[in-house]
């Protein structure tokens, strides 16, 4: 049976012949109505990045993080020279403690990369949302659910 990180990495080989793999997701353009004017922002499973650099279009610093070495290199592969300097793309397993110091964040944001996991360590990743997330931060998830018309169709991992 796959790992978790070879069967990511084979999604998102496969995402990249994707045209949405290139542009924003529907879900950024709209929650980016709702961040602070600028500040520094974390996107949690960025995958190819394109969420990432709308954010920093915006004038966000952006940390992009994923745990597949694929995703990461697609991700600094599809990064604009221009965005280079407000974009950091970074290896990061979000079901362990996160990289950073205490509410650093102004925005913390994911789109699918948050409902794969147990209660137990749900709950430890939000746990570590929260602690890195700044007095007042703005806190943008996107997640399946049970009555998602796929779920249980998937390959448990």
């Amino acid at each position: 049976m796959e790992t978790f990180s070879s069967f990511w990495d084979e999604k998102l080989k496969k995402y990249a012949a994707a045209a949405w793999a290139n542009m924003p997701s529907l879900f950024a353009e709209w929650a980016v109505a709702f961040f602070p004017q600028r500040g520094r922002a974390l996107e949690l499973g960025a995958g190819h990045g394109q969420d990432s650099q709308l954010f920093a279009k915006k004038g966000f610093a952006v940390v992009s993080t994923d745990f597949s070495d694929v995703g990461l290199e697609y991700n600094r592969r599809k990064l604009p020279q221009e965005l280079e300097g407000k974009v950091l793309i970074q290896r990061v397993d979000i079901a362990e403690p996160l990289p950073f110091d205490d509410a650093v964040f102004d925005v913390v944001y994911s789109h699918l990369g948050l409902h794969y996991f147990d209660s137990k360590t749900t709950e430890e990743i939000f746990d570590e949302i929260y602690r890195i997330l700044k007095s007042g931060g703005i806190l943008a998830i996107l997640v399946n659910s049970t009555n998602d018309p796929e779920y249980g169709s998937g390959i448990k991992l």
